[in-house]
């Protein structure tokens, strides 16, 4: 791991070089990405010297670099006791008699006569041809693949399954890198060969979630693999990172201490305890023309996607994941807005879900069906992103739009005139639960109306007051009769949380009204929502004395 190029060693007066296999990918746009990703420079070996000592017998004949070191970076060397299921295959490509290429990979025992390993470590890397099982090889229970130990198992390949969706020519980078190798005679399961379990189809590990990656690959780029097992912890990213528009056919890991590399390609990804198959390793990212630097993102075929997992068991068409897609956000970042997300062109017929989360500590803010996030004041101060979800049968794909700015706190309304009809109010502050504390309302001498209100709930609330009042009036012929008057008017507007004593001031009429009766005038009080058409009525008394009367408390929910 963490390193790449070949391996030289001399038996007599005959060179035996071997290439070691990962795909290197950038995590850069799509069309940049393209021109950043290549596969590994392809080594020769003497075929004489192939055929003389035969696979398996070739793996001892893999010599150390001067400049390897003991263990991977930010990793240990293991016993393959601690990943039993762990194998070494050994591609021998003939080119003529004299010469051929050697193509070091990893792999995981499924059962015992299955290895899954990367597709791209089956083809002939100059000709694009796949290559025929006879030249492919496998070494199951070795720590050290340069040494012979007991209860090693060599075995030979007598069919090799391609996923039949991957494209080599599309070089790396190119979804469903995944092959089965079938073994000629099954492995026998001991300590140190065991198989692997496969994770339930769709339980795909989380971001955040911690894996481990095994493998005989380089420690450094400059170096030869040493030969010994070496296992190194990661943490799962975002899957669209490595995977581009095929993200959901994809595991994206990485870790600060070091990085997988050539000769770990078709090794696995390991998540729990009993540890279960989650990844089979295919691209590494380049980072300023560096491959296999520590931190840079390591892409992983995902296991759990059915596209991928359903080939594994037998399938030859499993179906297709979602592909292309992505995500995108339309919002005021002001309370009491709409924030929209809005998916992509997906291919796959796929169905939806979105999230809205805070970027700051990754807090789900909502989730699910529905597109639209309603702004409110407890918003304010975040940076709010949406994700899209996309679903069929093979599997999830991913779209992230970046965070937005921060949420501002809405404005209030002015509390002055009233110069537009409640209903043309635009709904940018939106009630929560509006509470009318008392219905005595003290009023002054001079018309002044005291109106305790109270804003309960995370949403401003705003809108206009309305007082009205009976007013008798004579007719002719002596006859009274009587009709609704306004008496005062006030435009409102609350903060979230809080109660506010509004000052509502009676007109001529109204002022004229309380004197008649005597100081205590019943009325009716109309509020209209900012946020809604209806209006809301409740019953006060204006009572033009400092005693106050408990009134009921009510309660006007929008």
């Amino acid at each position: 791991m963490a390193g790449c190029r070949a391996m030289l060693h001399k038996t007599g007066s005959l060179a035996v070089i071997a290439a070691v296999m990962l795909v290197v990918a950038s995590n850069a746009s799509a069309s940049a990405r393209a021109h950043r990703l290549r596969w590994p420079s392809v080594y020769r070996v003497l075929h004489r010297s192939v055929r003389a000592s035969g696979p398996p017998s070739i793996f001892r004949n893999l010599a150390r670099s001067p400049r390897a070191r003991a263990s991977i970076v930010g990793g240990s060397q293991v016993a393959i006791t601690q990943a039993p299921w762990q194998v070494f295959v050994l591609t021998l490509i003939p080119l003529n008699e004299e010469e051929g290429l050697a193509l070091l990979c990893g792999g995981s025992v499924i059962d015992e006569t299955h290895i899954v390993t990367a597709a791209h470590c089956m083809f002939d890397p100059e000709t694009g041809s796949k290559v025929p099982p006879e030249d492919v090889s496998v070494v199951a229970g070795t720590s050290d693949f340069r040494q012979s130990e007991a209860g090693e198992q060599d075995a030979e390949v007598a069919a090799v399954r391609v996923h039949p969706y991957f494209e080599h020519a599309v070089g790396a980078g190119a979804p469903d890198d995944v092959a089965v190798l079938d073994l000629t005679n099954p492995l026998t399961f001991g300590g140190v060969v065991q198989p692997i379990g496969l994770p339930a189809p769709g339980a795909v590990p989380g971001e955040g979630a911690q894996v481990n990656l095994t493998g005989f690959g380089q420690e450094i780029p400059t170096a030869n693999p040493e030969g010994p097992l070496r296992s190194i912890g990661m943490t799962i990213g975002y899957s669209r990172s490595c995977g581009g528009s095929a993200d959901a056919l994809f595991l994206c890991a990485s870790t600060p201490a070091g990085s997988g590399c050539h000769g770990d390609s078709g090794s696995g990804l390991t998540e729990g305890s009993p540890p279960t198959l989650v990844g089979i390793m295919d691209t590494v990212e380049i980072v300023s023309a560096e491959s296999c630097r520590s931190g840079s993102d390591n892409g992983f075929v995902n296991v759990a996607a059915p596209e991928i997992q359903d080939f594994i068991e037998g399938s030859e068409t499993p179906p297709l994941a979602p592909r292309g897609g992505g995500a995108a956000i339309r919002a005021v970042t002001e309370a009491g807005h709409v924030m929209t997300c809005e998916p992509g062109s997906w291919s796959g017929s796929p169905t939806y879900a979105y999230a809205f989360v805070d970027s700051a500590n990754q807090q789900i803010l909502q989730s699910g069906q529905s597109s639209t996030y309603q702004l409110a004041t407890a918003d304010v101060g975040r940076t709010i992103y949406c994700q899209v979800s996309a679903t069929n049968a093979g599997g999830t794909g991913l779209g992230r739009t970046p965070a937005l700015s921060a949420i501002r706190a809405a404005p209030l309304l002015p509390a002055t005139s009233w110069n537009t009809p409640p209903e043309q109010i635009s709904p940018t502050l939106l009630f929560s639960t509006l509470s009318l504390a008392d219905a005595d309302l003290a009023t002054a001498a001079n018309g002044s109306v005291t109106i305790k209100l109270e804003c309960e709930g995370e949403q401003a609330c705003a809108g206009r007051l309305t007082l009205k009042a009976r007013q008798l009036v004579k007719k002719k012929h002596g006859k009274r009769a009587s009709h609704t008057v306004t008496i005062g008017h006030f435009d409102f507007s609350i903060p979230a949380g809080q109660t506010t004593d509004v000052k509502l001031r009676l007109n001529g009429i109204g002022l004229v009204l309380l004197k008649a009766a005597h100081g205590k005038l019943f009325a009716k009080l109309q509020i209209a929502q900012a946020s809604k058409d209806e209006t809301e009525t409740t019953e006060v008394h204006l009572i033009e004395s400092a005693r106050r009367t408990s009134g009921r408390h009510r309660h006007m929910s929008s």
